[in-house]
């Protein structure tokens, strides 16, 4: 196989996210659906706190559970994100592999790496940018 190009790389990529555009909108309105659910929960319980209408137990309660949410929401985003990306790379790899996967196909061999990339991931930041902890062995 001869060796292949940056022109002719880029061109595949741009095909491959060409072709997959319905895909590509379903996959960013699932990264990116809890933002204005949570933007819609702060927002009433800030308005409902402001006008005194719950007692101090109920607030507390409100505010535990907006900040739950934003919890959830940022684990959900950095998590799907990162999956979403790996599938892009899969899209354009396979075909260069000569094995063109479905998007059903690309998404669980990308969630499956999701879990050794954030290990490898971690032990890279552990090894190189944590300080006092880079002395430790981590083997990878």
């Amino acid at each position: 196989m001869p060796p292949i190009s940056y022109k002719e790389i880029i061109l595949e990529a741009a095909r491959q996210l060409n072709k997959r555009k319905e895909i590509i909108i379903r996959r960013v309105v699932y990264v990116m659906w809890p933002m204005p659910v949570f933007v819609v929960i702060f927002g009433t319980v800030i308005t409902i706190v402001k006008n005194n209408q719950l007692s101090n137990l109920q607030v507390f309660f409100g505010i535990t559970i907006a900040i739950i949410f934003a919890l959830y929401v940022v684990i959900h985003i950095f998590i799907a994100r990162t999956i979403f990306s790996f599938e892009k790379k899969i899209w354009i790899n396979s075909y260069f592999d000569n094995k063109n996967l479905t998007s059903d196909e690309s998404w669980t061999v990308a969630k499956k790496m999701f879990w050794p990339a954030l290990k490898f991931r971690t032990i890279l930041f552990l090894k190189y940018y944590s300080f006092g902890i880079s002395s430790y062995n981590l083997d990878l």
